[in-house]
């Protein structure tokens, strides 16, 4: 789920296009951060039982907001 939110791929399928054996070493450093950002967001929101759907609605939703945010910046 979390690599199809920052990637728009699946890691399998992200590994087959790219042609490359690791996700962590072939993507940028800004992919690597959302992807470890999401990652700690996505098992708080686990450990208070939130459903998957809605675990995933509020990753896109923090990624969407961390993707702004660097846009500002720029």
């Amino acid at each position: 789920m979390i690599n199809r939110i920052v990637l728009g791929l699946s890691a399998k399928d992200y590994l087959a296009r790219y042609a490359v054996e690791s996700l962590r070493d072939a993507v940028d450093a800004a992919q690597l951060d959302g992807i470890n950002r999401l990652q700690v967001i996505n098992t708080g929101l686990i450990e208070v039982g939130m459903a998957y759907d809605e675990r995933k609605e509020k990753l896109r939703a923090c990624h969407r907001k961390a993707l702004l945010q660097l846009e500002r910046a720029a």
